[in-house]
């Protein structure tokens, strides 16, 4: 067949059937097999699938660092979900070398999804640039009163 003379369209298109049941019953491992397959090919929406099934451990083991990489790989080449998924790994660092949020990588790669326009990424990029706000904004109010605070016990020492 297509898929095993290594046609990545038609790889995906049999994971997909993997998925779905289309191929006897579901089985997440082999479709992942072959997603990964396609995804090494370079087909974005294989990668976004492979990247997908390591966040959740479907067909395979669960490992962010992987998922990270196929999801970049997805994102890089202009898919809207992947930017979503990949900033959302950055804002809470998963996946991330360091294992340390990357806030503004993450709020770049939103930016990128949004300009892709695919509605349902751009309604997701929206929601998810709002809690990053709501959260950037907690995090500095939360700042200035632990520094008025500290100002407050230095001042009271002063006047001792």
């Amino acid at each position: 067949t297509a898929a095993e003379l290594g046609d990545p369209v038609a790889m995906f298109t049999r994971a997909d059937w993997h998925t779905r049941g289309k191929a006897g019953p579901v089985d997440d491992a082999a479709a992942f097999h072959l997603y990964e397959k396609a995804a090494e090919i370079g087909l974005p929406r294989a990668q976004f699938n492979t990247g997908t099934a390591y966040l959740n451990g479907k067909g395979t083991v669960r490992d962010f660092d992987k998922a990270a990489e196929f999801l970049r790989l997805a994102a890089e080449r202009g898919m809207a979900e992947a930017c979503v998924n990949l900033s959302e790994m950055c804002r809470l660092g998963m996946g991330m070398p360091d294992g340390e949020p990357r806030r503004d990588e993450a709020r770049q790669w939103l930016e990128k999804a949004v300009g892709v326009g695919n509605e349902k990424a751009v309604e997701m990029a929206t929601n998810l640039l709002t809690v990053m706000d709501a959260e950037e904004e907690a995090v500095a109010q939360e700042e200035a009163r632990l520094k008025k605070e500290a100002e407050e016990a230095e001042a009271a020492k002063g006047g001792r």
